[in-house]
């Protein structure tokens, strides 16, 4: 095998049953330091059942579809699942279902790089997860917590990803087959965002049809490459069948990518939750305040929108938040950093009153721009908590009222023009 290739990816062992005609996996994507780089053109996988071969042409095979690699100081477990048009390459696996793994590699039937980044490396590793089995274990492990509405979304992209074309798919599909020639509308946001292509087929009598990347028939009929640049992608589209039909072009983005962020403070506790001793707070306990809130703003790039508008590169930081994105000078940034509101108290055993919490104040915002910068969409609300309510009076002794919180301050802001770098 090819050292270099071999440096990247040292074993393979197949895991589930594959297709029974050889299929051929390309555009190579690895994990690495939480993002997916890419591999070279000239490597890919050809998948049989049992047997998978490289493009070096070294060949793995595995009866039993498990194996150990144990070329390291520490035995690992690999496995190669496939979950729809996609393979993957897992490495340091205990046991099936475990979540602990590295994506040695992605591959994709129809050579479509953009339908593997399209997901992020966690994206990747949740599908892995959810088609290997013990789904609520592992989804648990990933989340911290059971979470049932995530879960039920993977099930169902698996499901959908699984069933049989329908008859409409399946007419949609041999009508296709009598194509002629492709076009092609493209959008996406930006280098970074989700691109939607769209097939527009002339067929023979000369009528068209529209065949959206999202539907499952696109990737039996065409085969995607999107090169990402500053402010444009390449498209290119082929048919599978006959790669004389084929569309190229270069497509600016769209960089309509409004954006919304929430750097709010957590609401006091009430008086009904339990103190560290178990005791109750009775009094509304005050509420936290927003934190603060750290905004640049630089030119992306020298080129413009298509209807004119800088591209500008925001970094946006508060709490444990720290996001970068680029977005059109025209599209809106809206940030929310507000103080939680304050707790409500409860009658004590008494009957005496209690007082509500206090509100947290509004978080503080600096805005840093780029003198390049001429126009930016940028909002906030920096509005500081309400009061908690007092113990109800109708409940409480009528000489022992309890008072209401009072709101937090509003936080403050303020903007300076000075050099940014935002890489």
């Amino acid at each position: 095998m090819n050292s270099c290739f071999a440096a990247v990816i040292p074993a393979l062992v197949v895991s589930t049953a594959l297709s029974t005609t050889a299929r051929r996996y390309e555009n190579g994507q690895v994990e690495r330091g939480g993002k997916l780089v890419a591999l070279k053109k000239e490597y890919f996988i050809n998948v049989r059942p049992l047997d998978v071969r490289f493009s070096s042409g070294e060949r793995f095979v595995s009866k039993d579809y498990s194996s150990w690699y144990a070329d390291s100081k520490e035995p690992s477990y690999d496995a190669v699942v496939l979950v729809g048009d996609l393979i993957y390459w897992v490495r340091h696996l205990d046991s099936l279902s475990d979540t602990e793994f590295h994506l040695a590699g992605i591959f994709s039937k129809n050579d479509s790089a953009e339908f593997i980044t399209a997901l992020s490396v966690e994206q990747h590793k949740e599908r892995v997860v959810a088609y290997l089995g013990g789904r609520r274990d592992a989804i648990a492990k990933i989340e911290g917590k059971n979470d049932a509405e995530k879960l039920a979304a993977i099930d169902a992209e698996l499901a959908e990803e699984k069933k049989p074309l329908s008859a409409e798919e399946k007419a949609k599909l041999d009508l296709a087959m009598g194509l002629e020639s492709i076009t092609v509308l493209a959008n996406a946001s930006g280098p970074k965002g989700r691109v939607q292509l769209t097939v527009v087929a002339t067929l023979e009598d000369g009528s068209t049809m529209k065949i959206s990347n999202r539907e499952r028939i696109y990737r039996e009929l065409f085969s995607s490459t999107v090169n990402r640049y500053d402010s444009v992608m390449h498209v290119e589209v082929k048919m599978i069948d006959d790669e004389t039909v084929k569309f190229f072009g270069e497509i600016p983005y769209s960089f309509d990518n409004p954006q919304s962020f929430e750097c709010n403070g957590k609401a006091g506790l009430l008086g009904r939750d339990h103190t560290s001793d178990q005791g109750l707070y009775y009094n509304g306990q005050p509420g936290q305040d927003a934190p603060a809130v750290t905004v640049e703003i630089a030119k992306a790039t020298q080129a413009s929108t298509s209807d004119g508008h800088e591209i500008l590169r925001y970094h946006i930081r508060c709490g444990d938040l720290d996001e970068t994105f680029d977005s059109s000078a025209a599209s809106e940034v809206t940030i929310r950093a507000i103080g939680g509101k304050g707790g409500h108290g409860i009658p004590r055993a008494t009957g005496d009153g209690t007082n509500g919490g206090n509100g947290g104040d509004g978080g503080d915002i600096r805005i840093t721009v780029d003198p390049a910068v001429k126009n930016y969409a940028l909002k906030y609300v920096l509005r500081g908590g309400a009061g908690g309510n007092a113990s109800d009076p109708e409940k409480s002794n009528p000489y022992k009222k309890g008072s209401p919180g009072t709101k937090g301050a509003d936080g403050s802001s303020k903007v300076v023009r000075a050099e940014v770098s935002i890489p």
